[in-house]
């Protein structure tokens, strides 16, 4: 199916952008599983080996992993699901918010898919491409502040209250109690 004019398809990047704290640990994390590779080695034992592709399935599988493809048809993301979404499917696209390295969109089940290889400044172009509009996503809304402060008095009464309450309960237990166990 031809393209719209003027609107070419989105490709995502082949991975998402680690931070600078992230990319620390992974660097950090590395050199500690090559030192305790290596000192197994010293040490005559090879069982390390197994480590070794444990940990580099991942970053083996997000560099083969193909990149999210956005054009008029939907959104195609292989190897992750859904795996293709056509526009009908999404209710809007959601506006960049800071933290997030990635597009969001919010489909008309009430379902929210995060685009993670898509940069969240081609938000626009997205909604563009789908016919869709950007939305600001609500933040959660703070609860209620709570009552006035009280004063001795009413701390006072609402004790008496309870006290009061608890009087009742204790009486009416004591009666039941009698009518299961008489005494004596």
């Amino acid at each position: 199916m031809p393209e719209p004019a003027g609107e070419s398809p989105i490709i995502g990047v082949r991975r998402p952008p680690m931070t600078r704290k992230t990319y620390r640990a992974v660097v950090l994390m590395g050199l500690a599983i090559v030192v305790l590779f290596v000192w197994d080695m010293m040490r005559g034992r090879w069982s390390g080996l197994i480590i070794a592709p444990v940990f580099a399935a991942p970053a083996l599988l997000q560099a083969l992993r193909p990149p999210t493809v956005i054009d008029a048809e939907g959104i195609r993301r292989p190897w992750r699901r859904p795996r293709m979404i056509s526009w009908p499917e999404v209710a809007s696209v959601l506006a960049p918010q800071l933290g997030l390295d990635w597009t969001r969109i919010r489909l008309t089940n009430g379902r929210t898919i995060d685009l993670t290889d898509v940069p969240p400044d081609r938000s626009a172009a997205v909604a563009t491409l789908g016919g869709q509009s950007v939305v600001v996503e609500q933040q959660a809304r703070r609860p209620a502040l709570p009552a006035a402060p009280r004063t001795d008095r009413e701390i006072e009464a609402d004790v008496q209250r309870r006290a009061q309450a608890l009087a009742a309960e204790r009486q009416e237990m004591e009666t039941r109690s009698r009518r299961i166990r008489p005494a004596g």
